[in-house]
């Protein structure tokens, strides 16, 4: 089970705080959308922060990638 947010974010606990959103944090200390919060509700699952992937941690992890391989 994958949750993909489009935000720039690197994940839901740097959101703007004019923006009211609620968040839910996973047994590894994510802070993630609420929605993955909804999901874990099964009692046989957990999922942990590898479940919730956003556009700002992709990005972060190219720009990581290319400044590592230019230098």
């Amino acid at each position: 089970m994958m949750k993909f947010d489009p935000y720039l974010n690197v994940d839901p606990g740097t959101m703007s705080p004019f923006q009211p959103r609620r968040g839910f944090v996973t047994d590894d200390g994510a802070e993630t959308d609420l929605d993955l919060g909804h999901y874990e509700r099964s009692p046989t699952r957990r999922f942990p922060r590898d479940n919730n992937l956003t556009t700002g941690r992709i990005y972060e992890q190219i720009i990581s990638r290319n400044a590592a391989a230019t230098t």
